[in-house]
């Protein structure tokens, strides 16, 4: 490999490797695992990062399944919006942060959870705080 690619992407971990490593976010359809969008960049870009860059790929009418390390209110709020009636399902951790607004049934409630001061010094227009549906 070259060493422009080297220093393009990069390496994941501090060792030597024979070749430079990228790192990828894909959306992909379940049901015909037809890719509908990529997104990849140099192994420093975190995943969240990448998976802003598909918001133009969202379908319309679509569940979005995202992995543990996708949630962030910043990506979320964006993705509910990217289309109409596009929504999103992720692991969420153990210590999460929220107040029930509204309780359907059991283990079904409407939440609203604060977003970090961080993520709104990032991203000013964020709101205070964020439902979503647990």
């Amino acid at each position: 490999d070259s060493e422009d690619n080297a220093q393009a992407f990069g390496f994941i971990s501090q060792k030597y490797k024979p070749y430079p490593q990228l790192r990828m976010v894909g959306l992909m359809a379940t049901e015909t695992r037809f890719m509908i969008g990529a997104a990849f960049d140099a192994c420093q870009v975190g995943e969240a990062t990448l998976a802003r860059r598909l918001l133009g790929d969202v379908p319309a009418n679509s569940l979005t399944l995202f992995d543990r390390c996708y949630f962030s209110a910043d990506l979320l709020i964006a993705w509910s919006k990217a289309a109409s009636s596009c929504h999103w399902l992720t692991p969420v951790k153990r210590k999460l942060r929220y107040e029930v607004v509204e309780h359907f049934a059991d283990n079904d409630m409407l939440i609203s959870m604060p977003v970090s001061p961080q993520a709104q010094r990032s991203n000013p227009e964020l709101p205070t705080h964020w439902q979503a549906r647990l």
